[in-house]
């Protein structure tokens, strides 16, 4: 194109902003900040349009959001239109430009409509002739239509809202005007169908005869009341979308010149932008029909169906180059946010909704605009990036997702169309260390502008290509919303009628709408600019958040917001709103005796000689056999050179004789190591050898064991134990010398202060970490137990844990320091349910602490446990649906608590009481996990940021454990200690330390712990803490493998370490050789359980390990190939034979989900569709989405064949399984075609 001329170029481009802004042109000087002037993002697309359609070339609206004045604007737009300047993307776009880039909605791609709609929004093609044909679905009817299929009866699409209408009102004439509105306007009257092969099809019918009922409450003694249930009726009263009717009203006259019109539409035909339209359209056929103006003229053009054929031919053009934008885009991003509440709530991504309406008051808002104008940005910016500072701050998320709809109308003829245009793109916030919030609202801005470039990319399509993880109880991406609205107050004009909100405001769509019963988001934000206040309306799950949190989330807004417009500089890590409470937690101050352990149980002994104290086996221990024998070892050991501070080694499985032999360790003054006889060799060595231990107490089997590893050790470069027994020899127990030319070991008597013993945990270098815990600890977790669980002679504790873990020196120390009895369960009967069941009810065991993953086994039996007096829950999250189970099954009064603790702070740090009837318990969702309690005595509990400050209560920040039962450090490891072990300047004496556990949580106002998962990599496996690196370590080592990198698979009974390995190059790595080399190095409890073997490790633009790309590697158990499960009954041989013939395969087993052979949602109706051809049984929709499976639709088959069921009955079941909760999921995919995976959620539109 030749170059333009300057002057006509700038008249054209004054002429488009006056027209839009209803200005006169002489206002516009060329070095006016367009802005300033009042030009948003929305304006910004009228403008191009308008500019668009006088040139007749393509123009960017980010055109006017970049050049911001009208001279600067005028020389880019000549640059592009001569081709001195290519049109480029947006700054920091480095993808290649595509065709012309679509129109926006609001301030950025973030909002769906910020200004009116155009001014000739009434007129549209005519639709008085016959209906057109079928045509395909959009990518927004895709979606709709998906969700109101598999959710025939949810309302939660249904836009509904309502408006006061005063003064003398013509019925007639009303009613005549949407009688020319759903004439004018296919998408008012389409049906949705699906097609001969199970594809659904858009289906304009003929125009009915409109219906406006009107109801007569101006009798009513109280007429507000019947409107409040009128409003509510029509925002709850489903659509059938294959009536074609999706647009209806009603009016209320509740006085003589009163009236209320409600208006309902399904979001499948109607937008935020449609709604303008509708009311402009309503009052010109209204004036029409009054014979105050004539009608409007029949419209020839573009309808809604040239949208979609225009949308599918950009989209099949150009649409790889938009994808990759958006996969770089996001790129490493964390598709999570959970914003904590103060509701326990239910896991999914359904919820029931509530609206708190605030105002950002008219000083406040001016000074946000002026922020804007100083900092070059639009008011969505702004607001959106204050929005995700204050998520930020309560999150503690350094990255973080917001969606946002946005109204898909890119061409000029599509602006007067009512119709479903809105997609939904995604905004990142990324937060570091020094971010300031000016820097903040540079990033938001470039990252709008590219977002707005490549914005007609289909949000479930978006999700494909960034390989989020799909979560059946989260919407992918994002959870919160965040919407900008700048709606004209009187949009719907009707001669003699004054026409205001149900609230008597001026209509805007932030007042029309009424809310919905459901969320659609957990959060979502929507704001309306009036012109001088903000009137801010935040939707949130009435489940999760309460009216007060969202009101506390409210003010956090409108904090920061003076914040920043005050100093915009400041770091936004020092805008968060401080509140009172601070989540800081001491635990009642104590006094602990200055005894040791051992000191505590013999004076049981002596009180209590003929007590039992020990049973193994239906073996009986008293405490005075107990007494002697470790007497007599521990003299033998002090014959040895043990004393204070002597490291011995202890190596037996559990029994009697091990509680014998931890007790002579204490006796004789040093302290006792306890290792595995499980684990493998080479890991004995290394605990020996880093703890520094001078002797091992073994058995003769374990001797032998150690012995035979010679090699082994000269390799580690230890010395080969010395047999030390003698003459002295007790039965099988050894005992061997480790380090004969070590130094002399201390003498004198072992105090408070001394070690009680070292206990090893997992390592990020790849070895473990001994941990050394003083008697006063151990003495001090006593005394928390022994009053918390009222533990006594009359008590019987069972003794579960390995002794691997730290709990089996609790349990120990529970039963013997309270004189109680110490029942050891045999490794055998703690994974044999029925036999744990027998044992406990047996031996009257009263107190047990149980791993859940153990106790849900024994659940399972149904088996009452009746002389459970309480029950402890550690380790892992114990949800409420267990809960239920386990208390049918104990005695009334039995006490059941949740316990928190690491080995670093002795065992149990926080201990809280679980409810066990009344509203604390029934009100709580089936998979709500508990508080862990308050603080032990003489333990203090912090909640802190990065620089170690106290967060506000309900925020979250990493568990800090101070107080009594702070290890005394790492044994060898000065650095480490240093690290994790810090000076405590909370606590209430000084000289205290506390202890980083590397864990997330938020502190309640009631003083509890809400843990929230890891700060680092660190996970539980089966109740052992694993750093993955230290399995990677071991795993890098074994031949063929250059690298390993280390996942969790997911909770349940396949629970475990997926290895990924990188081969050596041109090897192949013997993963038979491999899974053996981890289990000599490795506790069998973490030992991978699936492998995979890669030429590279995937990785984020950024050199990262992409985690989200490797859950989707196939792994598989090493030795062992998964069967297929072939059909055994004639149902599930003609159901897998439609399938396979549907998805073009050869073979489908009946437990194969549909989803993973490459199924879709049109396949799935089309598969619905055969089988009710087939067997005449109509299948209830819901349940196959539930468990798409050969196996449950031939069992549904069969079912329905057995009770009679014809066709069209049954179509939807009225509640969901209860033992099985998966949602569903659709996806438009890169060739454009609606898809649906199990385990997802609804995608909203």
């Amino acid at each position: 194109m030749s170059a333009p001329d300057p002057t006509d170029l700038t008249n054209r481009v004054r002429a488009a902003v006056a027209a839009v802004l209803r200005t006169d042109t002489g206002q516009l000087a060329a070095d006016r900040s367009l802005r300033d002037l009042g030009i948003n993002s929305m304006r910004a697309m009228r403008v191009a349009a308008r500019l668009e359609t006088g040139l007749g070339v393509p123009v960017r609206p980010w055109l006017l959001l970049e050049h911001d004045r009208i001279d600067t604007l005028v020389a880019a737009l000549a640059a592009e239109l001569s081709g001195d300047a290519a049109p480029a993307g947006p700054p920091d776009d480095t993808a290649p430009p595509g065709p012309p880039g679509p129109v926006p909605s609001a301030l950025g791609p973030f909002a769906e409509a910020d200004a009116a709609p155009p001014v000739d929004g009434a007129a549209a093609p005519s639709s008085v002739s016959p209906p057109a044909p079928a045509r395909p679905l959009s990518h927004a009817e895709q979606t709709q239509w998906y969700l109101a299929w598999s959710q025939p009866h949810s309302t939660r699409y249904v836009f509904s809202g309502g408006v006061r209408l005063r003064g003398h009102l013509g019925v007639d004439a009303l009613r005549a005007a949407f009688q020319n509105l759903v004439e004018r306007h296919e998408p008012l009257r389409t049906s949705y169908r699906l097609d001969a092969d199970g594809v659904p099809r858009a289906v304009p019918v003929a125009p009915w005869r409109f219906p406006l009922p009107v109801t007569d409450l101006s009798d009513s003694s109280d007429p507000d009341t019947e409107v409040e249930a009128a409003v509510r009726d029509e925002r709850d009263t489903p659509f059938d979308l294959t009536t074609g009717r999706l647009l209806r009203a009603r009016l209320l006259r509740t006085a003589a010149d009163e009236h209320v019109l409600l208006l309902a539409a399904h979001h499948i035909a109607f937008d935020g932008w449609s709604l303008g339209l509708l009311f402009r359209a309503l009052g010109t056929g209204y004036r029409a029909a009054t014979g105050a103006s004539a009608p409007a003229p029949a419209v020839t053009g573009p309808g809604y169906r040239d949208y979609v054929e225009f949308q599918q031919d950009t989209w099949r053009r150009d649409r790889r180059v938009r994808l990759d934008w958006w996969r770089d885009q996001l790129a490493d991003a964390r598709t999570v946010l959970d914003v904590p509440g103060d509701l326990p709530g239910d896991p999914g991504p359904d919820g029931p909704g509530a609206l708190l309406r605030f105002t950002v008051e008219p000083g406040l808002a001016a000074g946000v605009r002026e922020l804007c104008r100083t900092t070059g940005v639009t008011l969505f910016v702004a607001l959106a990036t204050a929005y995700a500072t204050v998520l930020h701050h309560r999150t503690g998320q350094d990255d973080l997702l917001l969606g946002t709809p946005l109204t898909h109308r890119p061409r000029p003829a599509f602006h007067h169309l009512i119709g479903m245009f809105v997609n939904t793109v995604v905004l990142r916030a990324r937060f570091g260390a020094d971010t300031t919030f000016r820097d903040l609202l540079a990033q938001s801005r470039r990252r709008m502008l590219g977002a707005l470039e490549h914005q007609d990319v289909p949000l479930n399509a978006v999700i494909e290509s960034a390989g989020a993880v799909r979560d059946p109880d989260r919407n992918p991406l994002f959870q919160v919303m965040f919407d900008l609205h700048s709606f004209p107050p009187d949009e719907l004009s009707l001669p003699g009628v004054e026409v205001r909100a149900l609230d008597g405001g001026p209509v805007g769509l932030h007042r029309f709408e009424t809310p919905g019963r459901e969320a659609k988001f957990d959060l979502t934000l929507t704001v309306e600019d009036d012109g001088e206040a903000l009137l801010a309306a935040l939707e949130y799950r009435a489940d999760r958040y309460s009216a007060a949190w969202a009101r506390r989330l409210a003010d956090d807004l409108t904090t920061l917001l003076a914040r920043v417009v005050a100093d915009p500089a400041r770091p936004v890590r020092d805008l968060a709103a401080s509140r009172t409470g601070d989540s800081v937690a001491h635990g009642p101050a104590w006094t602990v005796p200055s005894r040791t352990v051992h000191e505590l149980v013999e004076a049981h002994a002596r009180t209590r000689p003929d007590a039992v104290a020990v049973v193994d086996r239906g073996r009986r221990t008293t405490y005075a056999q107990l007494d002697r024998a470790a007497g007599e070892l521990a003299g033998r050991l002090r014959a040895a050179g043990v004393g204070p501070e002597t490291v011995v080694g202890v190596l037996a499985e559990r029994s009697a004789d091990l509680v014998v032999d931890l007790l002579a360790v204490l006796k004789a003054g040093g302290a006792y190591l306890l290792l595995e006889p499980r684990h493998p060799q080479r890991r004995w060595r290394t605990m020996l050898r880093d703890g520094d231990a001078r002797l091992l107490l073994t058995r003769a089997h374990l001797a032998a064991r150690l012995a035979d590893d010679t090699d082994a050790a000269a390799r580690d470069g230890t010395d080969r134990p010395e047999d030390v027994t003698g003459g002295a020899s007790d039965g099988d127990r050894r005992l061997l010398r480790l380090a004969p030319d070590g130094p002399p070991a201390r003498t004198g008597r072992t105090g408070p202060d001394n070690t009680a013993y070292l206990l090893f945990t997992s390592g990020s270098t790849g070895t473990p970490k001994g941990t050394a815990v003083s008697h006063r600890a151990l003495v001090n977790a006593h005394l928390g137990w022994h009053r918390r669980y009222r533990l006594g002679p009359d008590t019987a504790v069972a003794q579960l844990a390995g002794p691997a873990f730290d709990v089996f020196s609790g349990e120990l120390v529970r039963a013997l320091c309270s004189g109680a009895r110490l029942v050891i369960v045999p490794d055998e009967d703690v994974v044999d349910p029925a036999r744990l069941h027998e044992l406990l009810r047996a031996e009257r065991v009263t107190t047990a602490e149980f791993v859940p993953s153990v106790l849900r086994p024994l659940l399972d039996l149904g088996a009452s446990l009746p002389n459970m007096r309480l029950v402890a829950l550690g380790v892992e999250p114990w949800t409420a649906a267990d809960h239920h189970l386990l208390l049918r099954l104990l005695p009334p009064g039995t006490e059941v608590v949740n316990t928190y603790g690491v080995t670093e702070a002795t065992v149990d740090s926080t201990i809280g009481a679980l409810p066990t009837t009344g509203p604390e318990l029934t009100g709580r969702a089936a998979a709500y996990r508990w508080p862990v309690g308050p603080p032990m005595p003489n333990t203090s509990v912090y909640v802190l940021d990065h620089r170690l400050r106290p967060v506000p209560v309900g925020q979250p920040g990493e568990v800090w454990i101070g107080g009594a039962g702070v290890a005394q450090g790492y044994r060898g490891r000065p650095g480490q200690t240093a690290d994790r072990f810090r000076p405590d300047p909370y606590a209430p004496a000084p000289g205290s330390r506390m202890y980083r556990t590397g864990d997330r949580g938020r502190m309640l106002p009631d003083g509890q712990l809400v843990l929230l998962g890891r700060v680092d990599r660190q996970v539980k496996v089966r109740g052992i803490r694993v750093d993955p690196e230290e399995v990677e370590a071991v795993l890098g080592a074994a031949p063929g493998v250059r690298r390993a990198v280390v996942t969790v698979a997911a909770d349940g009974p396949g629970a475990g370490l997926v290895a990924y390995l990188v081969r050596e190059p041109g090897t192949s790595p013997d993963l038979r050789a491999v899974a053996t080399h981890a289990a000599r190095a490795l506790p069998q409890a973490v030992c991978p359980v699936r492998y995979a073997v890669l030429d590279r490790p995937p990785l984020t633009p950024n050199g990262k390990i992409d985690f989200a790309a490797l859950a989707g590697v196939p792994t598989r158990p090493v030795g062992r190939d998964r069967p297929v499960d072939r059909p055994t009954t004639a149902t599930e041989r003609q159901v897998a034979a439609l399938c396979a013939d549907l998805l073009g395969v050869d073979e489908v087993g009946t437990r194969v989900d549909f989803f993973e052979l490459g199924g879709h949602s049109l396949l799935l109706a089309r598969l619905v569709g055969l089988v009710r051809d087939r067997f005449a049984v109509e299948l209830p929709v819901r349940e196959v989405l539930l468990d798409p499976t050969v196996a449950t639709i031939a069992a549904l088959v069969d079912a329905g064949e057995r009770a009679g069921t014809a066709p069209g009955h049954a179509t939807t079941p009225t509640a969901a399984p209860t033992a099985r909760r998966v949602r569903v999921r659709a996806v438009v995919g890169a060739d454009s075609t609606l898809r649906v995976r199990r385990g997802g959620t609804d995608v909203r539109s």
